[in-house]
């Protein structure tokens, strides 16, 4: 039965002399020596689940992952770039779906990092003057294939305070605590800048498969960072490549060198929000993408496709859950879907795996919530545009069902959203708090056009009747004919039974009736 479990081989390093160990595949504070590299020959399991360390005096400690190699070159303690790990010499193939059909070719020796940039990291680049130096921004701003003068594109590349730098981060700085997590939120603008700012260069496909070595992804994909609950420190998972490289797979996404017919920049490894296919997956986009984002698509078991579509926006809330499965539980659109319609549910800016520093839909003055309302509306669009793609959603018959925080953006999505054919709205109405005129929904009422359909209650505290309720509805550029306004006895709440008659007889009138 040995020989059917494991095979004896010779591991060879350049220089010979190392030291072998070896590690169960999820556990690597358990290490067994197995004999000296060139010398002694060593018995090993014919699964690749498991760990190998090479140790030599001088040299620096080579972790991987097993494979079919058996020759390692080993780099010396002084070496430069001792953040980076040897990938060595052989045939590249583009293992990834959509460009499989590429010719493999043949790479010479290379240097990958050993972990994802960190935010520490690529604060060093900034605090340097990085994004003001124009020798680090060499290749030509484009977007959506037009060209851009380098004034208006630097003023794009900003975080969330309008100061230079990922869009994740706040004043011009990493947010506290998170200086050893990988950088997320660059454009591809920025991750060139920063490779060349730090002497090297963004790997290309081949480069980035080959490290990667994509045909051991069943063993690299269980330990890393995938559809998880938020970013990792780099190099603290087990998911590492064949060569020692932490995390290629999940944890942030990696821009490539390469451009695609349509001057799309790809992005490798998925991140920790992606499904666990991602690895393998291979898909380019905008260079000036700093953040992806999620969405829900519920849709029905009675009906016939193409399903009108109901864009969800929910209330406050969500500002309170991290985990995405809870975000979509908590909302009551369950009877959206019986009623046969599909529920597009965008995971919107600041709330569940996309939180950030604001915690509440409180209006305010600020910079950063007039940012955030722009980015919602964004959000909004880019949900709407992926629904336009998928051949069992119609959204020329798209309606908007939106929860208190939704209700008050009900006075302002329909109004930078044509698509959108219809409202409904579950409590609304205007804030006492008052945001910078260009994110106010006051400002945007009257260019509310569509049928709405306004639900609220006689003692809400958080939208009053007369203050609040009454000077929304007024306010809606909707036609008298084509607007209701519905006011129960209670308070932030409606019964539910009315809830579903209403909303459902409203969608039936204004989009039609499923089929």
């Amino acid at each position: 039965m040995w020989e059917r479990v494991a095979a004896t081989r010779m591991i060879v390093t350049e220089p010979a002399g190392a030291v072998i160990w070896r590690a169960p595949f999820g556990d690597t504070t358990r290490w067994e020596r197995l004999g000296v590299a060139g010398t002694d020959s060593v018995t090993l399991p014919r699964v690749r689940h498991y760990r190998l360390k090479l140790e030599l005096p001088g040299y620096r400690t080579m972790r991987i992952l097993a494979s079919s190699r058996s020759t390692f070159r080993l780099d010396a303690v002084d070496s430069p770039h001792p953040g980076m790990v040897h990938v060595s010499d052989g045939e590249a193939p583009a293992r990834l779906p959509g460009l499989d059909q590429l010719p493999s070719v043949r790479l010479g020796d290379f240097l990958i990092g050993r972990h994802e940039v960190t935010n520490r990291e690529y604060r060093a680049f900034v605090l340097a003057g990085g994004y003001s130096d124009a020798k680090y921004w060499t290749e030509p701003f484009r977007r959506a294939r037009r060209p851009l003068w380098r004034a208006d594109a630097m003023a794009l590349l900003v975080d969330r305070t309008g100061r230079p730098g990922p869009a994740s981060w706040e004043g011009g700085d990493v947010p506290r605590g998170e200086e050893d997590l990988p950088v997320g939120g660059i454009s591809w603008y920025e991750a060139a800048a920063y490779a060349r700012w730090a002497g090297m260069a963004l790997p290309t496909a081949y480069h980035w498969s080959r490290a990667a070595d994509m045909a051991l992804g069943y063993a690299i994909v269980p330990g890393s960072n995938l559809d998880g609950k938020g970013p990792r420190p780099g190099s603290t998972t087990v998911g590492t490549s064949a060569f020692g490289a932490f995390d290629m797979a999940g944890n942030v996404r990696e821009w490539i060198e390469n451009a695609d017919a349509d001057g799309k920049r790809y992005i490798f490894g998925g991140g920790w929000t992606d499904p666990v296919y991602s690895f393998n997956d291979a898909y380019a986009r905008d260079p000036f993408d700093g953040e992806r984002m999620s969405a829900f698509l519920f849709t029905p078991k009675r009906g016939t496709p193409p399903y009108q579509v109901v864009v969800h926006f929910p209330g406050d809330q969500n500002f309170a859950v991290r985990s995405m499965t809870e975000m979509a539980s908590g909302n009551a659109v369950d009877f959206l879907v019986r009623s046969g319609r599909a529920v597009l549910y965008p995971v919107y800016k600041g709330v569940g795996d996309r939180s950030d520093s604001l915690l509440s839909s409180i209006p305010s003055g600020s910079i950063a919530y007039r940012d955030h309302v722009i980015m919602w509306g964004k959000d909004l669009r880019r949900a709407l545009d992926f629904a336009e793609s998928r051949p069992e959603l119609d959204v020329s018959r798209t309606a908007y069902f939106g929860v208190s925080w939704g209700g008050l953006m009900g006075g302002l999505m329909p109004a930078i959203e044509p698509r959108i054919g219809a409202v409904v709205l579950f409590v609304a109405g205007l804030r006492m708090q008052r945001p910078r005129p260009e994110a106010d929904p006051f400002n945007y009422l009257g260019r509310v056009q569509q049928p709405t359909l306004m639900r609220n209650a006689t003692n809400d505290d958080y939208f009053p009747v007369e203050t609040s309720q009454k000077p929304f509805f007024r306010r809606l550029g909707t036609r008298p004919s084509d607007k209701r306004y519905v006011l129960y006895e209670g308070g932030h709440v409606l019964p539910r039974t009315q809830l579903i008659t209403e909303s459902l007889a409203w969608l039936d009138k204004y989009l039609g009736p499923v089929r």
